[in-house]
């Protein structure tokens, strides 16, 4: 299909993209923004999550740590980053790389990449990020958490869900 793209930059991580078709009197619209990480680290029966303010919503949120890939960065990089920097916590065995996803594809061109760290261990001397609040919820009790939808983000609950259905957590 051809189009003509416009693109207006927001900021350095978003830029409104406006997609002109033939024959449509008003462009198709949608962001770009930086791709991101979403991590299920598991340590000691435990799954991590972090509690904070999203300004986008107007309220805290429930999720599993994440983050954006820097330039230059790979995804399992900016992973063992987030994972480190959100809730303290250092992957002990290698990663299980989910497929990537799209988060929203009528609206955003923004992929995730997710990880599962089936064992990890605590920094020593870490400290939580201002506004960040690491949460931790046991293995056995994610299918509950996942039924209160105490978990804000879709794809963070599909992950969860997807790697329960197939025994992984």
């Amino acid at each position: 299909m051809k189009f003509r793209e416009e693109a207006q930059v927001l900021n350095s991580w978003a830029v409104l993209i406006s997609r002109y078709l033939e024959g449509y009197p008003e462009p198709f619209v949608h962001f770009r923004t930086q791709d991101y990480v979403a991590i299920v680290a598991i340590n000691e029966g435990r799954i991590a999550l972090v509690k904070q303010y999203r300004i986008a919503l107007d309220f805290d949120t429930l999720e599993l740590p994440s983050g954006l890939i820097e330039p230059g960065q790979s995804a399992l990089d900016a992973a063992t980053r987030e994972l480190e920097e959100e809730v303290g916590l250092i992957p002990t065995s290698e990663p299980i790389v989910l497929p990537m996803q799209y988060i929203d594809s009528a609206r955003l061109e923004t992929r995730l990449y997710p990880f599962l760290f089936e064992y990890t261990r605590e920094k020593v001397g870490w400290l939580e990020e201002e506004g960040i609040k690491r949460q931790w919820v046991a293995q056995e009790e994610i299918e509950n958490v996942l039924n209160s939808g105490l978990i804000s983000l879709s794809t963070h609950s599909g992950m969860l869900a997807y790697l329960k259905m197939t025994g992984a957590i």
